[in-house]
C-alpha cells in the first residue's frame, strides 16, 4: 500500500534525505534533488547597522545512501548551486560535497527517534570570474546535527518527521569585489541559532513482484525555517 502525504511548504535548500535507515525499504538509495533556499547571515566583522546579508540559493543535488542495519545509515552527496547575495553584489556558482551519519531508534512500528549529522564543504566563484583579475569568491564549511521524531511505518508506504537542527560548525566566507576592484573578505555568521525541520517521504511497493528484488520509487519533501529557510524536493530509487 502507498500512503499519501501532503505538506504545507515555504522556501528551501538541499537536504531532503530520508532520516530513517531501513534495509527493508532499501539498503541502497539514490536520490536526485532540487532545492531553493534563503540563508540569513551577518558579517561578523561589521559593527554597523547594515551588516546583514541574505544568500539566495538554487541547487541541484545527488545523494547516495546506504542503510547498514536498521537504524544506522551513512550517505554522501554532491550539489551544484546558483547563489546570489544582493547586499554584497555577488552572484556565484558553487559546488558542494559532503556526507553524514543517520541513527534511529524505533520505539514501535510507527514511531522513531532519529538523528542526522552531516558535514558540507564547498567553494564558488563569481559569474564574472573570466572578466576580472580578482573575481569574487565564496567558500563554506557547514556541520550540523538534527534531532527529530518520525511517525509512520516506512514499510507501509511512507512516514513524516519533524524536529530541530543546530549547526556545530559554521564557516561561510564571502569575498565580493570591493570598490577598488579587489575582493574583500566577509566572514558570515547565522542570524538565528536553529532550524525547525518538517519533512515526509512516500515509498512505493516494489516495481515488480512483491517478493522480488526490483527497486522502489521514493519521493521526499522537506521544509526548514530558521537560520536557513529552505524547501527541497527529492526523488529516486531504493534497492
Amino acid at each position: 500500500m502507498t500512503a499519501l502525504l501532503i505538506l504545507a511548504t515555504l522556501t528551501g535548500e538541499v537536504f531532503a534525505g530520508d532520516p530513517i535507515a531501513n534495509p527493508k525499504t532499501g539498503r541502497v538509495i539514490l536520490d536526485g534533488s532540487y532545492g531553493i533556499s534563503q540563508r540569513l547571515e551577518r558579517d561578523s566583522l561589521c559593527a554597523g547597522a547594515a551588516c546583514s546579508a541574505n544568500l539566495e540559493r538554487r541547487s541541484l543535488g545527488l545523494e547516495l545512501s546506504l542503510a547498514i542495519i536498521k537504524g544506522v545509515g551513512v550517505y554522501g552527496f554532491s550539489s551544484w548551486t546558483d547563489d546570489s547575495i544582493a547586499e554584497a553584489r555577488l552572484q556565484s556558482d558553487a559546488h558542494l560535497l559532503g556526507g553524514g551519519l543517520r541513527l534511529g531508534i524505533p520505539l514501535n512500528s510507527s514511531f522513531w527517534m532519529v538523528t542526522d549529522t552531516r558535514l558540507t564543504v564547498g567553494e564558488g566563484s563569481s559569474d564574472k570570474a573570466g572578466l576580472v583579475d580578482d573575481p569574487g569568491t565564496t567558500s563554506e564549511m557547514m556541520g550540523s546535527t538534527r534531532l527529530m521524531a518520525a511517525m509512520g511505518n516506512p514499510s507501509d508506504g511512507g512516514h513524516a518527521w519533524f524536529g530541530a537542527e543546530v549547526p556545530w560548525k559554521y564557516r561561510s566566507d564571502l569575498r565580493p569585489l570591493g570598490d577598488a576592484g579587489v575582493s574583500v573578505l566577509m566572514p558570515m555568521k547565522p542570524r538565528l541559532p536553529v532550524n525547525v525541520v518538517l519533512g515526509g517521504a512516500l515509498i512505493s511497493d516494489r516495481l515488480g513482484t512483491p517478493w522480488g528484488s526490483a527497486p522502489r520509487l521514493r519521493t521526499t519533501v522537506e521544509l526548514c525555517v530558521g537560520y536557513e529557510n529552505a524547501l527541497t524536493v527529492a526523488t529516486g530509487l531504493s534497492f
